[in-house]
C-alpha cells in the first residue's frame, strides 16, 4: 500500500472516530438532561398555553401584548422565549377584542412590510431584545391566520 494511501485511510478513520465520539458525547447530554429538557420544551409550554388561555378570559388583545412583555423582561432565555410566544398566542386566542389591534399589522406573506412592522414594533416596545420579533410574529398570526 503507498503511503498516501496510508494517509488518506488514517484520516478517514480519524474522522469516523470523532464523529462516533461527538454522538456518543450528545446522546449522553440529551440523556443526563432529559428531565430539564422536557420541562423546559414540553412541560413550559403547556403551562404557559393553560396561563394564557386563562389570563385572555381576564384581558383585551393589547393586555394579551402586556403581559407576555412583562413575563419576557423577567425571563430573556430561549426556552422562555418559545413559552411566551405560546402564552401570547393562547392569550390572544381567549381574550376580548381590542379595538383596530390588527389595523396596522401587516400579512406576515408581505415580507419587507412584515420586516419593517416587526422592527419598528421592537424598537417601541423591548429595543435589544433578541426574541421581540418572536412575539409579534404571534400577533402577525393571530390578525391575519387563526382569527
Amino acid at each position: 500500500m503507498s503511503p498516501v494511501a496510508k494517509v488518506v485511510i488514517g484520516i478517514v478513520v480519524s474522522v469516523v472516530l470523532i464523529v462516533i465520539v461527538c454522538v456518543a458525547l450528545a446522546a449522553y447530554w440529551f440523556v443526563s438532561h432529559k428531565d430539564q429538557l422536557s420541562k423546559q420544551f414540553v412541560e413550559g409550554p403547556q403551562k404557559a398555553m393553560d396561563e394564557g388561555k386563562k389570563y385572555g378570559r381576564t384581558t383585551d388583545n393589547d393586555g394579551c401584548v402586556d403581559k407576555a412583555f412583562e413575563k419576557e423582561k423577567e425571563d430573556n432565555s430561549f426556552g422562555s422565549a418559545i413559552s411566551n410566544g405560546v402564552f401570547l398566542r393562547s392569550c390572544l386566542d381567549n381574550s376580548k377584542s381590542t379595538p383596530n389591534f390588527c389595523a396596522s399589522v401587516p400579512k406576515p406573506t408581505s415580507i419587507l412590510d412584515s420586516s419593517t412592522w416587526l422592527k419598528q414594533q421592537c424598537q417601541k416596545r423591548a429595543p435589544g431584545d433578541q426574541y421581540c420579533t418572536q412575539l409579534f410574529q404571534q400577533v402577525q398570526q393571530f390578525c391575519y391566520v387563526g382569527h
